[in-house]
């Protein structure tokens, strides 16, 4: 198994089938399909890891993806359920695992004797795993309006992902400056000022998604700063266009051990 990514294996349960018969699912739970017409039960959650690799984590966080959108349709009364879910390692920091989840696949509803079918297909959704709890950020996203595009702009233009793991608000001012070489150097280019130079309150366990910063290849120094309560701190990282081929390239988080920024790997679509 890559130890970046893991596709969660697909839950199905058929229509139609005569008696009382017990369906086993990729995770090894038992769902009851009754004479006539299917009926799903909600699934337990999976166990957490017994150590804590890449792997284990990223294979955990697929399995809680799955079982939660399983039993969100089932409560919501599907009687046919096909699921896939992805996963793909983001990176370790201050003791915990972050991983971006995705999940994608159809649901069936059975409404006045006739059966309805649903495409599903999620945006990802970032994960937070330590050894004490596992955390999925609810995200916001905002579409902004960074630098002109052309012809020659890129297909996935610089996007950063605020994700806010504390229990309360966080203050993040977010400037993002465009760089040249010059004699061997980066120079920053300054006309016109940078990028996007703003702020704004990310809520406790929840994420927002900055999009469309920049689209013209090149340079970016993406820097994030936080002051509170006298105390101030700065994350900075620098980013090629184009990059990897993801709606989010940088991550700025904050965690109870302070601010960081990291850059994301490519992760790949169900």
């Amino acid at each position: 198994m890559d130890r970046r990514g893991f596709l969660a294996r697909s839950v199905r349960v058929a229509a139609g089938v005569g008696g009382l018969v017990g369906v086993v699912t990729g995770s090894g739970c038992v769902e009851r399909i009754g004479a006539g017409s299917p009926s799903l039960m909600e699934r337990d959650p999976p166990e957490r890891p017994e150590s804590f690799t890449e792997s284990s984590v990223v294979e955990y966080v697929a399995t809680v993806e799955e079982v939660r959108t399983h039993n969100e349709h089932v409560r919501n009364g599907a009687t046919e359920l096909d699921l896939t879910t992805a996963a793909t390692f983001d990176y370790e920091v201050d003791g915990g695992y972050h991983v971006t989840a995705q999940h994608a696949g159809t649901v069936s509803h059975e409404r006045n004797g006739e059966q309805s079918v649903g495409e599903l297909y999620s945006r990802p959704v970032p994960y937070r795993v330590t050894p004490e709890e596992t955390i999925r950020l609810s995200v916001e996203r905002d579409r902004i309006e960074g630098d002109s595009t052309d012809d020659g702009s890129v297909d996935a233009p610089l996007s950063v992902r605020h994700c806010n793991v504390l229990d309360q608000p966080r203050e993040v001012t977010l400037e993002v400056v465009r760089h040249e070489e010059s004699d061997g150097e980066r120079v920053a280019l300054l006309d016109g000022g940078p990028v996007i130079d703003r702020e704004r309150t990310v809520g406790p366990r929840e994420a927002i998604e900055l999009r469309g910063i920049a689209a013209t290849p090149g340079t970016y120094r993406v820097i994030a700063h936080v002051s509170e309560n006298g105390v101030t701190g700065q994350g900075r990282i620098d980013i090629e266009l184009p990059g990897v081929d993801r709606r989010s390239n940088v991550d700025v988080l904050s965690t109870p051990d302070g601010l960081s920024t990291r850059a994301l790997p490519p992760f790949d679509p169900i």
